[in-house]
């Protein structure tokens, strides 16, 4: 009897999951994989293609810098064992088993993988959504690197040439640090390139906690002082209130207001759950769907959930759960297609074991944070291993050849600005 599994999403957890499927999976199993786009996108290098420095901003190269972050998802998945449908998810009937879509048919599953991810949370700031510009998806870095230009440009075409030019990065999470620390070689050659002040660019970073980069008091120290090396001025403590054309408007702990002038405003503050799942997960966890340690859904019969998606409770950390981390959601969408034929086959499913939670945050140049546990390196070799681990993650999804080919693209055209 043939099996329908559908995977919804095809991110890190949701494309692992498609590719082990189409090599462990009975011949009865009848895989689809759905997706709103018709890339797959390494999106911890998505701040590279924000930041990339452009002689002159051209279609070839945006071209360039989108194939060196995304891969079409037909290229990587075998279509004698999966069918990528590129369309958008609008609701999941768990009791019907049926997934609705915006352009094709209603389909219909026997098991369910839940990877739709997350999307920007804008936190009902009044005006964010107007002028803030997100950076979860290749459009976006895209268009961030475009507008850079452009704010360059018109100054140097303009009458305001002599008006400062302020950068705000809503966010002091990995991604909001990354984005600062790698504007710093970046704004310097748009300077030069439009014969710009340097001491007229300012670079603000305003984040609600006291942590920097998600590390702990001994990381944040080190990012503070290697942002405030490079001019960034960051503000600790405080929550974006309100944006305007040319302002941003912030509060402290004790509400007292701050007004930032602004030119731009990189929105990396905060995501949360896809809202398709959300409408299924628990509003208490996030939205997210709960599971249990074989990343089935506690309440949903052949419901899987991997990635951002999955409420799992971290075993370490009772009370909170796995972090949400791509080398997490890659291991998570294996368990869940090793357990999807273990279930066909009428086995005992496998846990999932997350181990000890690791990260490494690129701090512009050559130069990264590896932080595993208590452990913490700075430096040169903690950037080199971030660059070993971008590769594995190619190889994980594409030939050798094909990875290396990728990686080494990118390396050449983001490490210009080193």
């Amino acid at each position: 009897m043939v099996k329908n599994i559908l995977i919804v999403g095809a991110g890190v957890a949701g494309l692992h999951c498609a590719q082990r499927l189409a090599k462990k999976a009975p011949a009865n199993a009848r895989i689809m994989l759905v997706d709103s786009s018709d890339v797959h996108t390494l999106k911890a290098d998505l701040y590279e293609v924000a930041t990339a420095f452009n002689k002159e901003i051209t279609d070839e190269c945006m071209v360039q810098l989108k194939a060196a972050v995304a891969t079409p998802i037909v290229s990587l998945v075998d279509p004698e064992r999966v069918h990528f449908l590129q369309d958008s998810v609008m609701a999941i009937d768990t009791a019907k088993k049926t997934v609705k879509l915006k352009k094709n048919k209603v389909l219909h599953y026997d098991i369910l993988v839940l990877a739709l991810g997350s999307v920007t949370n804008f936190f009902k700031v009044p005006g964010i959504e107007k002028y803030a510009f997100p950076l979860k998806t290749v459009h976006e870095a895209l268009a961030i690197n475009c507008h850079l230009d452009r704010l360059f440009r018109e100054r140097w075409t303009s009458r305001s040439k002599a008006k400062a030019i302020h950068i705000t990065i809503g966010g002091g999470g990995a991604t909001g640090v990354e984005m600062a620390s790698e504007l710093y070689a970046s704004l310097k050659k748009l300077c030069r390139k439009y014969k710009f002040p340097r001491a007229k660019v300012h670079v603000q970073l305003v984040q609600s906690g006291q942590d920097l980069g998600g590390l702990d008091d001994k990381g944040t120290e080190k990012i503070l002082s290697r942002l405030e090396g490079m001019g960034v001025c960051v503000y600790r403590g405080f929550r974006i209130s309100k944006v305007t054309e040319d302002s941003v408007l912030m509060k402290d702990s004790k509400n007292k207001l701050k007004t930032l002038p602004n030119s731009m405003l990189i929105w990396t503050a905060g995501v949360s759950v896809h809202p398709v799942v959300a409408a299924l997960g628990d509003a208490k966890k996030g939205g997210a769907v709960e599971v249990d340690a074989t990343l089935e859904s506690k309440k949903f019969p052949k419901v899987f959930a991997a990635g951002d998606n999955a409420f799992l409770e971290d075993p370490k950390k009772p009370g909170s759960r796995v972090p949400m981390l791509a080398y997490a959601a890659w291991q998570e969408g294996n368990v869940v297609a090793d357990n999807i034929v273990r279930s066909m086959r009428k086995e005992k499913l496998r846990d999932y074991n997350p181990g000890d939670a690791w990260m490494i945050l690129p701090l512009g140049g050559k130069f990264a944070a590896f932080k595993c546990g208590p452990f913490l390196i700075t430096g040169f070799a903690a950037w080199l291993l971030r660059r070993l681990v971008i590769f594995r993650y190619h190889f994980s999804t594409m030939s050798f050849r094909r990875a290396f080919k990728k990686w080494h693209k990118g390396g050449e055209l983001f490490e210009q600005n080193d």
